[in-house]
């Protein structure tokens, strides 16, 4: 039975290749590329790990990044998990003269919003830290998700905070972003002679997209600082336009599993990814959220990746080290300029020690940048933290922004 629904999925996956596009299309501004990549949340631990470990067998990370990895047959429950992730952390986090942090004030502002002059002052404070180009200010995910006997079925959301600028500072704007996934998997191992094993799994999920406008100093200030006592989220929309649309992408994975812990993977990513997008105002969006009110319409192209990867991993209960090497989107990588730093740009190393069973330390390197991460697993709950470097610009080195990430899991995941 498993063979016959491993076949009809691979069938529907060859039909729905037959019309996905390499590269975008119908390109909307470029101040909203950002919002075009597919939605992939890495989890903390492979944040921490330099975003490597396509090729790792097992872990709930299979939605996403390796579907193979559903091959063997591993039990995941989670009920949920929460993940924060905060950009530019040491400039939120550091004193003023006045004994606050800009997280302090933020706080105290959302608090107060009668005192507009503290609010127009935590807007130029925020779009201070941005600098020309793309950049985030904070991630929020949420999920749950169970996969058993090959079998994945998950439900996840997304909001995010973009940013994006011409210079910098004052020139910013912030684009909101937010998702809600489901995803249906299925992977089934093929044993090999030798003790050789072949791992094979797909993922199609339903991924509902909403962005809004960008929006600037002074529309911020209108919203947020006008002193208002009783300030709505409506309030602050009203007027704003918003985009949302879906799309059905699709992932396909093989794992290599080899003697001595060695694996390779191969993931096809985002196949049929492109997002058929309306356009709406706040209001709209609530009543009609997949437009059918015959709104303006446009697609948003969403790149399809080639990725690889090679892992090794020692099976020991007492101290199990894991080496993941990968190397991500040989279709862009082949359309830039041949050279070292556009090799730097789509490499991604890490590594992790478990000790104990219960304790993870991990590090790694991504597009350049060191992560390091650390994680406590206690069973049916599990606490992953990761601070890293991650590239915004086109190349490794044009414009790092360091994040701190915090995940929280209630259920079982090994």
């Amino acid at each position: 039975m498993k063979k016959i629904s491993l076949i009809i999925l691979v069938i529907m996956i060859c039909a729905g290749s037959v019309f996905a596009t390499i590269g975008k299309y119908d390109a909307v501004s470029s101040t909203y590329s950002a919002v075009a990549e597919p939605y992939v949340p890495m989890s903390a631990r492979m944040l921490g790990m330099g975003s490597a470990g396509l090729a790792i067998p097992g872990r709930s990370d299979a939605f996403f990044i390796n579907p193979a990895a559903l091959g063997a047959g591993h039990f995941e429950l989670s009920l949920p998990y929460v993940q924060f992730t905060l950009y530019h952390p040491y400039d939120f986090l550091a004193k003023g003269e006045d004994g606050k942090s800009l997280l302090d004030n933020i706080i105290d502002g959302i608090g107060d919003t009668s005192d507009s002059d503290a609010q127009a002052a935590i807007i130029s404070d925020l779009l201070g830290l941005v600098k020309s180009g793309y950049g985030k200010i904070l991630d929020l995910d949420t999920g749950v998700s169970f996969t058993a006997n090959g079998f994945a079925l998950g439900v996840f959301a997304n909001a995010s905070l973009h940013t994006y600028a011409e210079v910098g500072g004052m020139d910013a704007q912030l684009i909101g972003e937010t998702n809600a996934v489901a995803v249906l998997g299925f992977g089934h191992r093929f044993e090999l002679p030798m003790d050789f094993s072949l791992d094979v799994g797909a993922t199609v999920r339903f991924n509902y997209l909403a962005y809004s406008e960008a929006i600037g100093k002074d529309t911020l200030l209108d919203m947020f600082g006008d002193g208002s006592e009783d300030f709505k989220i409506e309030d602050a929309l009203s007027g704003v336009s918003l985009m949302a649309g879906w799309s059905l992408p699709i992932d396909v994975g093989v794992n290599l599993n080899m003697p001595y812990g060695f694996s390779f993977g191969v993931v096809a990513r985002n196949i049929n990814g492109n997002y058929h997008m309306a356009v709406h105002d706040y209001d709209s969006l609530l009543d009609d959220p997949f437009g059918n009110s015959g709104v303006e319409r446009f697609t948003l192209g969403s790149d399809f990746s080639l990725d690889t990867g090679v892992a090794w991993q020692w099976d020991n209960p007492w101290f199990r080290p894991t080496i993941a090497v990968d190397i991500v989107d040989w279709v862009g990588m082949c359309q830039e300029p041949l050279g070292f730093r556009t090799f730097l740009t789509h490499l991604n190393v890490g590594a992790e020690i478990r000790l104990l069973s219960f304790l993870d330390i991990r590090a790694g390197m991504s597009q350049g940048y060191f992560s390091l991460g650390a994680g406590l697993d206690l069973w049916a709950i599990k606490v992953d933290m990761a601070y890293y470097w991650k590239e915004f610009g086109e190349t490794a080195g044009d414009y790092g922004l360091d994040g701190f990430t915090v995940r929280f899991n209630i259920g079982f995941d090994k």
